[in-house]
């Protein structure tokens, strides 16, 4: 069976992805800070642990902070992070939401997610052409 996806820019680098997953709608936030600074509650590793994915799930207190009321209807979401060598990266934000976020709502999670990722996302209209200086 085909999954929909809808991609949906808020900048010229960064998107937001949402699929209908049957009972909630799984939504992919990307971001991009060098660093991971969170626990890691699972990873997923090939090789010898030198390249694994990274899994740390965000409280119900944070997404309260970041989200207010939009929080209650998100089942779980979570910071996704990069493991290459030593180098580390955080390069997304995803959550299991209830019911199809709309356009307010999906911009809302966009720049919280960049929160969640410890730091910060421009406007569009300031970020210019400097490519991930977001």
């Amino acid at each position: 069976m085909a999954v929909a996806v809808e991609e949906h820019w808020f900048h010229k680098y960064y998107r937001v992805l949402v699929a209908d997953d049957g009972d909630a709608y799984l939504v992919s936030i990307d971001v991009y800070r060098r660093g991971w600074d969170w626990g890691v509650d699972d990873e997923i590793c090939i090789g010898e642990k030198n390249t694994c994915i990274l899994y740390n799930r965000i409280s119900r207190e944070e997404l309260r902070r970041e989200l207010g009321g939009l929080a209650e209807h998100i089942y779980e979401a979570y910071r996704v992070g990069l493991r290459v060598g030593s180098r580390l990266e955080t390069i997304n934000i995803r959550a299991r939401i209830k019911r199809k976020p709309g356009p307010g709502e999906l911009e809302k999670l966009f720049y919280a997610a960049w929160r969640l990722a410890g730091c910060r996302a421009r406007r569009e209209e300031a970020l210019g052409d400097e490519k991930g200086s977001i």
